[in-house]
């Protein structure tokens, strides 16, 4: 059985003696280390790649797909795992720059998983480079989060993002994309799995957000997301007072207060475990909770 690993994150509300770590004002590593800084379970010894295909770079897309040549013929490769932000959202060119410079050379090993394509085609694959493990360390440096898809490292990836997000790095610094916005806002609990059959009561899933402060927070602009690259909820002209807290319904309806409906083509929120992050207006990110199904609620700070 896998250990409980539902979190909340205030990324404002971190700094005790991780945000020590990183000066106020860093937006996390500009240039990353290709040494083997962190041990997976599944990794080979250090310097060495595990079996696998050898391709040839040709190009970095963004921060987590690349293309590849194998035996001339050209693939397009997903990292398996983790999701980057897109190229024009927040950290979206830096993590396409982050990725870059951990590849370093036109020589990649493709690692074969049993999930072999995407719904795109694109090859699903665990991409390493002189034993170190690409995946991996963009977990590790804040340029991706960490995709709850079943995945065999799933746990260690987890563990990765984790103190990615405790150390601020990257995607997760509090100033990532222009001023940090502190304020002390927490995602409570998410419904993500209302009674019925998915998708046909996605009016009953919802996430809320409070206000933990003392002063009114405008949410202008903000965003709410997932894991994943497609569903984003943009709030209206919403100011959050404090001891409030705003509900985001994902099905549609009508808005009422604080109770807001983001009318999304279909449910949000995934039954096997999700992240939901909340986002300012420049897309730093504010707050984030992650879940697993079937685990009690727990609290990030007070594991």
């Amino acid at each position: 059985m896998k250990h409980v690993r539902l979190i909340v994150i205030g990324l404002v509300l971190l700094c005790g003696t991780s945000c020590a770590a990183e000066p106020a004002g860093t937006t996390g590593p500009t240039s990353l280390d290709r040494s083997p800084t962190t041990t997976l379970l599944s990794a080979p010894p250090a310097g060495t790649n595990p079996p696998g295909v050898t391709a040839e770079l040709l190009e970095t897309i963004d921060g987590d797909s690349l293309s590849v040549s194998i035996d001339g013929t050209a693939y397009e490769v997903r990292l398996i795992g983790i999701n980057a932000p897109e190229r024009d959202e927040c950290h979206g060119d830096a993590s396409r720059t982050q990725l870059d410079a951990l590849l370093g050379a036109s020589q990649i090993v493709l690692e074969t998983t049993t999930d072999d394509t995407d719904q795109f085609g694109r090859l699903l694959r665990y991409v390493w480079i002189d034993g170190v493990e690409v995946n991996a360390q963009m977990l590790a440096a804040g340029g991706a989060i960490a995709l709850q898809t079943g995945h065999e490292r799933q746990d260690d990836y987890w563990s990765l993002a984790r103190e990615a997000t405790r150390q601020r790095r990257g995607m997760w610094a509090t100033d990532a994309c222009g001023p940090a916005t502190v304020q002390a806002l927490s995602i409570a609990p998410i419904e993500y799995n209302p009674a019925g059959a998915d998708g046909e009561n996605a009016i009953n899933e919802w996430v809320e957000i409070t206000n933990l402060g003392s002063e009114p927070v405008d949410m202008t602009g903000w965003t709410l997301r997932d894991e994943s690259s497609t569903h984003r909820y943009v709030f209206g002209s919403i100011t959050l007072d404090p001891a409030a807290t705003v509900r985001v319904r994902s099905g549609c309806g009508e808005d009422r207060g604080l109770d807001l409906v983001w009318c999304a083509a279909d449910a949000v929120w995934n039954n096997s475990g999700d992240t939901a992050i909340l986002q300012d207006a420049s897309g730093n990110v504010v707050t984030l909770r992650t879940y697993e199904d079937g685990f009690p609620t727990a609290r990030f700070l007070d594991e």
